[in-house]
Order: C-alpha cells, then structure tokens, then sequence
C-alpha cells in the first residue's frame, strides 16, 4: 500500500522527539535527512495542531500528543498518577513508570516536581532500549533471568551480565549519564497492569547523591502500585 510522504515525515519527527527528547529543527533534519525548509514547515504544522511546541529554539512534544496518551492509557497508570505526584513532591524531582515494550523500556505515566528550576522530564511515550539506564535495567532486575539475558541482545558481554546479577542481588538500579547527558536516576522493578515496568527517580547529575537514600519510598509506592 502506497503511503502518503508528509504524513510520514511528520511522524517520524514525532516518534524522533519521542525517543531522543526535544531537539533543533536542524537537528531533526540532519536526523531524518530532509531539507530544513522542509523540516520548519513540517514542524509549523505540527506546531500549529499541538502536536509539537517550541522552547527556546527547541522542538518539543506538545501538549496534543500527550492528551492521546493519556486517553489510550489503561486506567490503572491514571489512578498511579497521583500517588507519583506525591512521590514527586516528597523527593522534590520526576517520577517515572515505565513498562516493557517488546525490547524497550516505554514511560506510561510520570510526575514532576516544581522544586527546583532544573529538572529531568520524560514525557509518556519515551521510549529507550531496555538494556540502558536505571528505569530500563530496573525492569530487567524484575524478569526471570534467562529471560533478561536475552534482552540485553546478543552483543552482551560477561560483564554486561555481572552487573545485572549484582543489580538483580541489590533490589535496584543506578545509572548516570546514560539517556540523557547530565542526568542520573534510580529505579527499582514494577508490577503494574500485569506488565513488567519500573518505578524511577530522575534528577540533574548536580543532585544525583541524594538519590540513593530514596529506596525504600520507591520500594513502598512500588508495592502501591502493583496493587492498583
């Protein structure tokens, strides 16, 4: 079947935000390698409909994305949404759940805390490998093991798969640097909807040494949540 090359294109600058945060029209062109004549008036559109918006310079996901999410969510991450609230205020940073999604990790509901002005946001619909960052290795931790082994994919190294028993015999997960460049989180695995996700702190590199002492708040809302 014949598909329509705009159409295309604007989602594919959709799904491009979606997966490595918000970025520069030049950015996104370079990445999609389209004109940047095409790729401004792509995002005009998409600017126009809510789908994204601008920032300084930077193409964002916009507020029409997220109202679709929202609405095709199960009602459980919905009735989660204010106990990650409450989390969030408590450790002043965003809290997300994530859940597995083939061989990604996929955030379906997040909160963040307006205590500082610097701040990590992960909007539903951030997805990643599963094998990289905290939220991600997290769900791993909650799988049985041959079965997060071959997650990891293929190119693994004995290494890869020591630091995942020793997160495994731990309870939890830290990363730094791994997603996003200055950004550091905590993750411990999840139960929720009958899927195998994570529960995750995400703060700035600057405040990544508090993180640690936030186990056993995450471990409680985790029990929490696969309760729902």
């Amino acid at each position: 079947m014949e598909i329509a090359q705009t159409a295309d294109h604007a989602l594919r600058i959709l799904l491009t935000l979606g997966e490595g945060g918000p970025q520069t029209v030049g950015e996104l062109a370079g990445r999609l390698s389209l004109g940047r004549t095409v790729t401004r008036r792509l995002v005009a559109t998409l600017q126009q409909r809510g789908f994204v918006s601008l920032e300084a310079g930077r193409v964002a996901v916009g507020p029409a994305v997220h109202a679709i999410a929202a609405r095709a969510l199960p009602e459980v991450y919905r009735e989660a949404q204010p106990l990650l609230a409450d989390l969030a205020r408590q450790v002043g940073e965003t809290v997300v759940v994530s859940v597995l999604n083939g061989m990604d990790s996929v955030v379906v509901a997040s909160a963040t805390a307006a205590t500082h002005p610097l701040r990590i946001d992960y909007p539903t619909g951030f997805r990643h490998p599963v094998g990289v960052g905290a939220a991600g290795r997290a769900i791993l931790v909650g799988l049985p093991e041959e079965r997060a082994v071959a997650l990891l994919g293929p190119d693994s190294t004995s290494e890869d798969r020591r630091a995942f028993r020793a997160e495994r015999d731990r309870g939890h997960v830290l990363s730094h640097d791994e997603l996003r460049l200055g950004a550091s989180g905590i993750a411990v695995p999840l139960k929720i909807a009958q899927r195998s996700g994570s529960l995750s702190i995400v703060a700035p590199a600057a405040r990544s040494a508090s993180l640690e002492g936030h186990v056993e708040e995450l471990c409680s809302l985790a029990r929490r949540l696969a309760a729902l």
